[in-house]
């Protein structure tokens, strides 16, 4: 995650290589789906957060590059952003032992769709995951809008959209 990281902050007017961490979240995703062993549901969870943390790292310097902050996105800075993700990354995979995360795992047929979902509540470190990452999402929101509105960029209305797809993510 670091090193993608970097390399997607080194190559963002190129076209960073963001896409590789939203497919890691999609796949693990599609394995959890189908799965019907709590165990491997228990992994395809743990996986698909490299995705979930990933993708709001990747917003926000891809916000810093595109409003005119490219230079804030310093090696330095880029570690000092990671340290909290990485550790959530070292809770999540080790949940089972702390319960942190998430405090059970357990599985339950749904009555509705006849699929076999997994059950995991919430732990206290997730709500301190869930209000970092929403603050990298508002605060990229922020940026890109800033250079957008007053700059009557031609592109305001695309990214209005983008902001608010962004934004509204969290209510889906």
């Amino acid at each position: 995650l670091p090193l993608l990281t970097i390399r997607c902050v080194k190559h963002v007017t190129q076209g960073p290589p963001a896409w590789v961490v939203g497919d890691i979240s999609d796949a693990a995703i599609a394995i959890f789906s189908g799965a019907t062993s709590l165990d491997v549901k228990i992994w395809a969870v743990k996986i698909g957060y490299i995705g979930v943390i990933g993708v709001p790292l990747s917003w926000t310097a891809f916000a810093l590059a595109y409003s005119g902050h490219r230079n804030l996105l310093t090696r330095r800075n880029i570690t000092m952003t990671l340290i909290f993700p990485v550790l959530t990354l070292l809770v999540i995979w080790t949940t089972e032992y702390h319960g942190w995360f998430f405090t059970e795992f357990d599985i339950y047929r749904d009555e509705t769709s006849g699929l076999i979902l997994i059950w995991n509540p919430l732990g206290w470190w997730f709500w301190l995951h869930a209000v970092y990452i929403y603050a990298l999402l508002v605060a990229g929101a922020s940026l890109i809008l800033g250079k957008a509105v007053p700059a009557n960029d031609p592109l305001a209305i695309g990214l209005l959209v983008l902001v608010l797809s962004v934004l509204l993510t969290p209510l889906s």
